[in-house]
This record gives structure tokens, sequence and C-alpha cells, in this order.
């Protein structure tokens, strides 16, 4: 069967997968680019319908190109590294390994739109996917294809389960930093102290161990523009090996918009942080008992 008869058999499968991904695409860019999502999905979705029209109306291989190179686009850049790397390995595999393992960090989600649309636009790319193979006209170049994207997702699981490992690195100097960050004025100031407190005997405690820790405490007050600063101090400047905090509401907030700018993970109360080594990200860890003898030894 050559490409034209496949066009006319899969064509419109293909089309229609690929115009209802490119929505799902829409939705989820919307939480990170606003109304600019807009322009990416009417940008996707005009390069589909033209291309495809153009071939089926011309039989242009230069047409047939652009349209296999955009399925691949969205494939790639918009299915397996946003909508799989990014929401739906962290939403279940991160999530299972941390069940079953203290060396893996508890993910932190953002609003329930943006993860399901994440999800949507990975299951999306799977239909653009399998359709775009269709339109191969050999069963070999199909089965070799689809060969390489069985094997290229595997790569991903285990890359994925490798890098999303909690790794700790021990300072050079001996001093484990530990970033403080809660609310001493404000509503939020008696909470806010009496967690300073706490975390003040905690230290007082650690006397016969390995390490030294010095705590950077930092007042996060009630404005959320204020914390967002302290926050990017701290991880930024003080470069905290820890981070213990999260007590009002807002600060959860700005941790979770910290952490999709690819700075830290939000935090909750008596959870700690530990610096990873690649892209200066903070992976979550609950810390107790044998989760903690990292640091204790």
């Amino acid at each position: 069967m050559n490409t034209h008869s496949r066009i006319e058999q899969f064509g419109r499968a293909s089309l229609l997968s690929v115009m209802l991904t490119a929505i799902g695409i829409t939705v989820n860019h919307v939480y990170t680019l606003g109304t600019g999502a807009l322009l990416l999905g009417t940008a996707l979705l005009t390069l589909a319908v033209g291309l495809f029209t153009w071939f089926r109306r011309t039989g242009s291989a230069l047409a047939l190109a652009g349209y296999a190179l955009m399925n691949a686009w969205i494939v790639v850049g918009f299915g397996a590294i946003k909508g799989l790397w990014d929401v739906t390995l962290p939403v279940f595999a991160g999530t299972l390994l941390s069940s079953v393992s203290t060396a893996y960090p508890k993910p932190v989600f953002g609003t329930f739109g943006f993860e399901i649309s994440g999800v949507l636009m990975f299951l999306g790319s799977l239909f653009v996917l399998y359709y775009g193979l269709q339109l191969v006209p050999t069963r070999r170049h199909r089965v070799w294809l689809a060969t390489s994207g069985a094997t290229a997702f595997a790569s991903i699981l285990v890359a994925f389960a490798a890098t999303d490992r909690d790794v700790w690195v021990a300072p050079s100097n001996g001093v484990v930093k530990i970033g403080v960050i809660v609310p001493t004025e404000g509503p939020y100031a008696m909470l806010g102290n009496s967690f300073v407190k706490a975390v003040q005997m905690a230290n007082d405690d650690l006397k016969d161990t390995k390490y030294r820790y010095e705590l950077v405490i930092r007042d996060s007050g009630p404005d959320p523009a204020k914390a967002k600063d302290v926050i990017r101090q701290v991880v930024n400047v003080d470069k905290v090996d820890a981070i213990v905090g999260g007590i009002s509401p807002h600060e959860f907030r700005i941790y979770a918009s910290a952490r999709s700018a690819g700075s830290v993970t939000a935090p909750t109360t008596l959870r700690t942080f530990r610096r990873r080594r690649r892209k200066g990200r903070f992976g979550l860890e609950r810390r107790s008992g044998a989760a903690s003898s990292g640091l204790r030894s």
C-alpha cells in the first residue's frame, strides 16, 4: 500500500489526533504561558490542517515531510519531554518510587488542571505516534520506527528512576546549611517563631555527629512577593543544603511556582530538601529515623 492509499485510510484519524492533542497542549501551557498558549495552539492547529490539506490536494512531498516533522515535534517535544517526563512520570512513577523508598523524593504537584492536561498531552501524543506510523508505506519501516519508540520509552523510564533518586552530597567543609523559611511576623508569626525554636532545639541536640549544622533563618513574612525573594536568596545566594518550612498558605504556592521554574519543589512542615547535583534543583524527602541517617552519620 503506497503513501496516498494510507493517507486515505488513516489520514483523517491522524489529523484528528493531532488536533485534539494540540488542544491539550494549549490547555496545559495556559498555566505557564498565559494567553500566549492560545498563539501556540493556533499555530499547531493551523500548521497541521494546512500541511495535511496541502498534501491531500497536491501530493507534495514537501507538505508530507512538514506534516511528519510536526508529528515528531508533538510526540517528542510535547509528548515525551513535557507530557511524560515533566508530568506523567512524576505523578505516577515518582509517587510509586517515593512510597517504596525514602531515597526518592515525594513529588509535589501543581494545580489539577495543569497535571491532568499534562497527562492527556502525553496520551494524545501516543495516538499521534500511532496514526503517524500508519502513514509510513512499508511495514518494515513501521516496525523499525515502532521498535525504536518502544526502546526510547523504556530508556526514559530507566533514566527517570536513575535521575529522580535523591543523592546526598557531603559538604567539603563539614558544615550542613539548613534554610529555615517561616513567617516570623504577621498573622502566622506565632507558628513561625514556634517552628524556629523547635528547629533550634533539634539542632542543639545534634552534638555527636559527623557534620556541623548551620541554620539560615529567614522571615518569609505575610507578603507573597517578599517570600518569593527570600526563597530565591536562600537557594541561590545562601546555597543551603536543605530547607525546612512551609507554614502559611502562600508559601506553598510560591514553592510550587519556583518548582516549575526549576529551582525548588514545594515543602511541607517538617520536610526538608536535599540539593540535587543537576541543574541546582532540590528534591523533597521526609526526614525521620533511618531516612535521616545520611546527615547524621
